[in-house]
């Protein structure tokens, strides 16, 4: 229940009118990803576009997919999310937050003499976070960010802390 009130605060922050920031155009991040989840530590990749809708409101779409084995098992989850966020400042560091919905799928597998046993769960889910870009020249920028995950499962709702960095290309930056 907190995840969604501050799901919603961030949806109503998001609105608000905020000073414009100088134009800027969309951007793509990709890189590594730690999705610690249901108390076991997976580590992919993580994507991201963002694009400005309206002054410091951004739009964003982020995919990823993290995997491990334990015990044998094959544990991969992958997230499909879009939704708003905010962006802060335009000097070096910029900041931002963001709120996203959209689809979690969990794989288990198991392999047995040659076999492959799995099971495929999809589910809503949502991703709430914060991070900052360092920019390193005009067009391109370091990405440090958490974010924390949400998903329904039949069971109730499970719940972990995604972190990731990786690089961020900007296009049409007029800084």
């Amino acid at each position: 229940m907190k995840t969604l009130a501050r799901l919603a605060a961030a949806a109503v922050l998001a609105a608000l009118p905020l000073p414009a920031t100088p134009a800027e155009g969309p951007d793509l991040a990709a890189g590594y990803s730690l999705l610690d989840l249901d108390e076991q530590a997976r580590h992919g990749v993580a994507a991201a576009l963002s694009f400005r809708a309206a002054g410091r409101v951004r739009v964003w779409i982020d995919a990823s997919a993290q995997a491990a084995t334990v015990g044998g098992v094959d544990l991969t989850t992958t997230t499909l999310m879009a939704g708003p966020g905010l962006s802060f400042g335009h000097g070096r560091a910029r900041p931002f937050v963001r709120a996203m919905a959209g689809l979690v799928r969990d794989e288990v597998s198991l392999t047995i003499f040659e076999a492959e046993i799995s099971e495929t769960d999809s589910a809503l889910g949502a991703l709430a976070g914060a991070g900052v870009d360092v920019r390193l020249s005009k067009r391109l920028a370091l990405r440090v960010q958490g974010d924390y995950l949400w998903r329904d499962v039949e069971a109730g709702d499970a719940s972990g802390l995604r972190a990731g960095a990786g690089l961020v290309w900007r296009f049409g930056t007029r800084e």
